[in-house]
């Protein structure tokens, strides 16, 4: 006859030998269980502790990965960019949606310089665009019907704000709120005196302040249909050598250049 072991609670040991206690059967049971409710208690900490974190710094964590996303951008641009003869920027509510309005204004640039400064054999002026607006600007024109990319103007703002940093544009073409915006940093001005660019006094009629020149006072906006494309009331200004980068001898190279073509745009005389 064949003996088959039964335990205590009238359950079937297969294995034959000791019956298991009914403790050591519950720890078998649940064991796993446990380890799983303290893998998930561990768990549920963190989320805790990882939601409280992002309630209250979301808004500084956005702000990091934002000036994070901009700077490699700049970086990425300040590589893959041609190294021109002059380094141009506008920031402003014009778009120039069309290639023909971008083309007309490097076509211009290139016939106001009209000579190779860096020696590569061309002539060549980088022109860099922003579309700067105002929290004011930007409501306006929603309110008149107008899309607005709201998150890519502000970036555009803080990324202005950094060119100034890196130098990859030394002369800009601004509108009023652009330039109020940028011209200064701290008690640092931003921008070049004019009479220094120029090294002399220009007309008065011609200046916006001590800093930047009214495009629509130049002649070659009435003649380039190119430079007649900026707002009227555009300003240009050459952005200040640091003190600090004078030693720099590349970048001193290229505001050497970029002070050549601001004097050309300046002093551009058409014939009539």
């Amino acid at each position: 006859m064949c003996f088959i072991p039964v335990n205590e609670t009238g359950k079937i040991n297969r294995r034959g030998g000791r019956p298991r206690s009914p403790a050591k059967e519950d720890k078998f049971m649940y064991g796993d269980n446990q380890e799983k409710k303290e893998i998930g208690d561990i768990l549920f900490e963190w989320k805790r502790k990882y939601d409280n974190f992002f309630y209250h710094y979301k808004f500084v964590l956005i702000a990091v990965i934002g000036i994070a996303a901009i700077l490699i951008f700049a970086l990425v641009q300040c590589a893959a960019k041609t190294e021109g003869d002059a380094d141009i920027a506008y920031a402003g509510t014009n778009i120039f949606e069309t290639y023909e309005e971008a083309d007309m204004i490097q076509a211009a640039f290139h016939a106001i310089l009209g000579e190779d400064l860096n020696g590569d054999g061309k002539i060549y002026v980088n022109f860099t665009h922003y579309l700067y607006m105002t929290d004011y600007q930007i409501e306006a024109a929603r309110a008149s019907g107008e899309i607005v990319d709201v998150n890519a103007t502000r970036v555009a703002r803080t990324q202005l704000g950094l060119e100034l940093a890196l130098t990859n544009n030394i002369i800009y073409l601004l509108s009023p709120e652009a330039y109020r915006s940028i011209s200064r940093t701290g008690n640092i001005n931003n921008f070049m005196y004019i009479d220094h660019a120029l090294g002399y006094d220009p007309p008065e009629n011609m200046l916006h302040d001590e800093f930047a020149v009214k495009l629509r006072a130049l002649q070659c906006y009435e003649y380039f249909e190119g430079i007649n494309a900026f707002p009227p009331d555009t300003l240009v200004a050459i952005r200040d050598l640091r003190a600090e980068e004078f030693r720099n001898e590349k970048i001193h190279e290229k505001y050497e250049r970029n002070l050549v073509m601001f004097k050309k745009i300046i002093e551009f005389k058409y014939k009539e």
